[in-house]
């Protein structure tokens, strides 16, 4: 949600600062360059670029969002544990349901809202296909082809259009009206307009144009920005026209396109949103403009091309660029204004009173749990009620801790494992299935999670026998896994797909540092590309891990602006876990013969790896 609200913001200020430059800077530009301009928009709107910092990007200037705000691909994300393990307090339990109440009630809203986005994309699509088919079928029912132009486009004479027009994607072809009125020499001038359309590629750029707005439909701004450059397209075709027939004849030139303007209707631009076709003019409003700019005949300066790359380049810092953070620059206090969970920070805090209290986080974890973004996450489980046992990917105090839900949710869950959840006796049958990172405790039942829906469940009966068996229940599966996602963000992940890492920042706090948090980061393109060969072919390791996962984490920046966070043994071990699942990231060759070590991996974390030497 944040990121689409970031994205809305960010987009739209391009837009309207494109329409700003274009506007003023139109006498003195080639109206081709100022059609470009739009292309930036096109990038923005559909091309999923690698986010970068910028000091002036408009995010700056958008209120902060709040770190336990921030939702990650895998974890929602914790405020630096090095910042404010001071501050960490689980709420009372009304505070604590109502926390609960409120991220699923934001979550319900979210799903409304993409319910509503999907019905506008296929309303919009429908809109636009319906569009385009009758416009081919009006184009092809009665047509009478007539010549080619520079054996490349097909002419046809076709009845139902009053403007000649370029159309098709595939084959594109010039459209004249039956009963046009043009000389021969009007006619050539015609000809010419679309085939310069069809050398700019613009029947392309009127299905990119429509892309957008099917997918943005919701922005005012995208649809007037798809009027503007369908504006601008015929301004650069006509100055394109212009190159081949010569500037001598732009009065003859203009009349032409003022005759067929005539029997056009000003509306003609709004039903082009739809198609993917162009035009020879437009209305006589839109007219009016292109003459003047046929007259005039603007030519790009070198002092304007330079002060429009400047500018640019401005446009491109300010609205691809992501707000600045410096974890250096944030206070205490700041945080503590951003969280309310968080308690009032002390203004002074002594060497003394620091060391302390540092070694003090890992007790105070311990008795009282972890604040997982907004939801609290026991150490303790209870028997009554239904929990489930998870292992978020950020550095903790425990390996492991509990969500319980409530209200509704926990009658639900509670319902939903009371039914017959009996299966045949079996002490193997979950072999050659994955784990998904959690379990469920009620009462006297443990339950596994794997893939596909299927769990493996541990019971006690009545008479105290002990019994383990295989199930597969959709409908409890995927509310639990549904539950997880939407509340805490946990949510599994193929290591496959850990590539082109842009950074891989660690994070340790253990009894080796002094329960302090020492962190280091690496940007370094050959040690990056190691780490993306290790993990990318790590293997699944089933049962999972108690290698001192929880008292490291790796936080991995890929190139699409995906955080992947992962808890890596700090023992000897070379595994690491995502929100529970296992993976041993030894080279292939490695694992059976052994003598490579997690010490190979921290190694490369040179101001670190020394505070782990103990450890071997």
């Amino acid at each position: 949600m944040i990121k689409m609200i970031a994205h809305i913001i960010s987009s739209s200020v391009l837009i309207v600062a494109i329409w700003i430059v274009s506007f003023l800077m139109e006498k003195k530009m080639n109206p081709c360059i100022k059609y470009a301009l739009w292309l930036l928009v096109v990038i923005k709107l559909l091309v999923p670029l690698p986010g970068f910092e910028s000091d002036i990007s408009v995010m700056n200037a958008v209120e902060k969002i709040t770190p336990s705000q921030v939702s990650y691909l895998f974890v929602e994300s914790e405020i630096e544990q090095d910042s404010v393990y001071d501050n960490h307090k689980i709420q009372n339990n009304q505070s604590t349901t109502t926390d609960q109440e409120t991220s699923l009630s934001h979550s319900r809203f979210s799903k409304y809202l993409l319910g509503i986005w999907i019905i506008g994309v296929l309303l919009c699509a429908g809109i636009f296909l319906w569009s385009n088919i009758q416009l081919a079928r009006t184009l092809r029912k009665k047509r009478l082809w007539i010549g080619r132009i520079k054996n490349r486009l097909s002419i046809y004479q076709s009845t139902g259009i009053t403007s000649p027009c370029l159309f098709g994607l595939i084959k594109p072809c010039v459209y004249l009206p039956e009963n046009i009125r043009l000389s021969e020499r009007q006619r050539k001038y015609v000809l010419i307009h679309e085939y310069t359309h069809f050398r700019h590629g613009d029947q392309i750029w009127a299905l990119i144009r429509c892309i957008c707005i099917v997918l943005y439909w919701y922005n005012p701004l995208v649809w007037i920005a798809a009027m503007v450059s369908i504006k601008d397209s015929e301004l650069a075709c006509d100055y394109g026209t212009l190159k081949q027939i010569g500037t001598n004849e732009q009065i003859l030139y203009g009349r032409t396109l003022i005759e067929i303007a005539k029997e056009i209707s000003d509306k003609t631009l709004n039903v082009r949103l739809w198609n993917c076709s162009t035009s020879a003019a437009g209305g006589m409003r839109e007219m009016k403009k292109r003459v003047q700019m046929i007259a005039r005949q603007p030519k790009t300066t070198i002092i304007s091309l330079i002060l429009l790359g400047i500018v640019c380049i401005g446009i491109v810092g300010c609205a691809f660029g992501s707000a600045v953070t410096s974890e250096e620059t944030v206070s205490i206090e700041d945080i503590a204004q951003q969280d309310p969970i968080l308690e009032e920070p002390q203004t002074k805090v002594s060497a003394e009173q620091k060391e302390a209290e540092e070694g003090a986080w890992y007790e105070t974890q311990t008795q009282q749990g972890l604040m997982y973004g907004q939801i609290p996450l026991y150490e303790q489980r209870d028997e009554e009620k239904v929990c489930i046992k998870v292992e978020p990917s950020v550095l903790r105090a425990n390996l492991f801790y509990y969500y319980i839900p409530t209200g509704e949710l926990q009658e639900q869950l509670t319902k939903l494992v009371q039914q017959n959840l009996k299966g045949e006796p079996s002490e193997a049958r979950w072999f050659g299935k994955k784990e998904s990172g959690w379990q469920i405790y009620y009462q006297e039942l443990i339950l596994t999670a794997f893939e596909d829906g299927y769990f493996y469940v541990d019971s006690v009966n009545e008479e105290g026998s002990y019994t383990e068996y295989l199930i597969q229940n959709h409908e409890l599966y995927q509310t639990v896994q549904t539950v997880l996602e939407e509340t805490v963000g946990y949510q599994s992940f193929d290591p496959a797909n850990i590539k082109e890492i842009v950074s891989a920042k660690l994070e340790v706090c253990s009894l080796f540092t002094n329960w302090e948090t020492h962190s280091q980061t690496i940007t370094d393109p050959e040690t990056l590309r190691v780490f993306a060969e290790l993990f990318s072919n790590a293997e699944y390791l089933f049962g999972g891990a108690d290698c001192g996962n929880q008292c490291s984490c790796l936080e991995l920046t890929l190139t699409s602006g995906e955080v992947i966070k992962l808890s890596v043994a700090t023992d000897s071990c070379t595994n690491f876990g995502i929100n529970g699942v296992y993976y041993d990231y030894r080279p292939e060759k490695y694992r059976k013969k052994g003598g490579w070590y997690s010490y190979d991996f921290y190694a490369y974390f040179d101001k670190i790896s020394g505070l782990l030497e103990e450890l071997y």
